[in-house]
């Protein structure tokens, strides 16, 4: 694929200013400002790339037609505010229409905050399972999360609100289950798969039309009697050549995504090209945090993820700066943003150093000051993850720049 621009003026800005990103924030951002001013910002911001690109992915994405990523992350990225201005920078700046959204799980299950560009109902008492709450291995899905229903009868509905999320409604759908012991059929809108993998535990659907509204159902003759485990669902369209796939849990650190007995599995089913690792941020909030340890299950992540998509590469995400309860710059994070820096040159894996770019040390402070964060002081405000969704956006789209020349 040729990369172009939509909007050409936004190619000019894509020098950055001597500004650092602190005085950035001071003299450019306004409470109110249009999603266009936030693109401006985020284009402007110095010195945003994707850092020690090895060559072999350099050749692997100029030889791509299609990008499908994958997020992995915590409740940053679970509320997905920064994915949402991710899927609306990204496609424009490649020229490209809204995007499917790609993997979905309804968190309402377990009474969850779910992403504002869709909403779920479910009937037939579902179960929640958590790899953050539940401590122990398990098939949890690509987020760390599962719902089981033991009742033939149960129903699932999703509706989709694109507009709130800068992204297209789906006219193909993959559901993810764990294998059942017998026979299957879940129905998608009443309708039967196209094809069904009871070994790998994925049922694919083609819709007539692209559909704002997916009902998953099931055949009760069929139903298995140690019942259904429900790991997710994929929502694509088949003529798009980028999906923006998101798995974020609250409270997610590298250990419990760990605890996911089929991490790899869940990878290999999205067919990542490139994964992005957004972890360290509950692990280094953790009073108990061991860096070492955090290290080794960093590595223990990336073998899983290399397992699961051999030919895709890794972009390790530093942990943004963040607050104690005191409001005290939390020393840790500097420690676990440091070990993946070290991680990235040790493995080869991509990075994106955002801890840098926000400001580095005490700057959780002046993104405080600006109105850019919750009152925590950990996580953001909808206009600090527009941010920093955007921040990532720019960083990807030079990345595929330089690849692609």
């Amino acid at each position: 694929m040729v990369i172009r621009l939509l909007h050409p003026k936004l190619l000019l800005m894509l020098c950055c200013l001597a500004l650092g990103p602190l005085e950035l924030l001071a003299q450019q951002l306004e409470p109110n400002a249009s999603p266009e001013a936030l693109d401006s910002l985020a284009i402007a911001w110095p010195d945003n790339t994707i850092e020690n690109l090895q060559p072999w992915a350099e050749a692997m994405l100029s030889k791509q037609k299609s990008w499908r990523i994958l997020q992995i992350g915590d409740s940053h990225i679970q509320a997905e505010y920064s994915v949402r201005a991710m899927r609306r920078l990204l496609p424009m700046l490649l020229g490209l229409q809204p995007t499917p959204r790609g993997y979905t799980f309804p968190f309402r299950m377990y009474g969850s905050n779910e992403p504002p560009d869709f909403s779920s109902r479910a009937t037939g008492g579902w179960q929640a399972y958590l790899s953050t709450r539940d401590h122990q291995l398990g098939d949890y899905g690509m987020a760390g999360l599962s719902a089981m229903t033991w009742q033939p009868l149960a129903t699932l509905t999703i509706t989709l609100h694109p507009e709130r999320g800068f992204t297209a409604c789906p006219n193909r759908v993959a559901l993810f289950f764990t294998p059942p012991k017998s026979t299957v059929t879940p129905l998608l809108n009443g309708l039967v798969p196209d094809t069904i993998d009871l070994k790998r535990g994925v049922a694919d659907f083609s819709l007539d039309s692209a559909s704002s509204s997916l009902t998953l159902s099931f055949q009760p003759a069929s139903f298995p009697k140690e019942g259904f485990n429900l790991l997710g669902f994929s929502l694509q369209r088949s003529e798009m050549p980028l999906v923006i796939h998101a798995a974020g849990l609250n409270g997610a650190d590298a250990n419990s995504h760990l605890r996911n007995a089929a991490l790899s599995r869940d990878v290999e089913l999205l067919h990542p090209n490139i994964v992005i690792l957004s972890l360290g941020t509950n692990d280094s909030y953790n009073t108990l945090f061991d860096p070492t340890r955090f290290a080794d299950s960093i590595r223990t992540l990336l073998g899983l993820i290399h397992t699961g998509a051999p030919n895709a590469m890794v972009i390790l995400s530093t942990p943004p700066d963040h607050l104690l309860r005191n409001g005290d710059t939390n020393p840790r994070v500097d420690v676990a943003a440091e070990v993946l820096r070290n991680l990235a040159i040790e493995t080869g894996a991509a990075l994106w150093d955002l801890n840098r770019l926000m400001g580095g040390h005490g700057s959780m402070h002046s993104w405080l000051n600006n109105g850019l964060t919750a009152r925590d002081g950990l996580h953001f405000s909808v206009q600090g993850y527009d941010i920093q969704g955007r921040l990532l956006a720019v960083a990807l789209f030079r990345m595929l720049q330089i690849a692609q020349h």
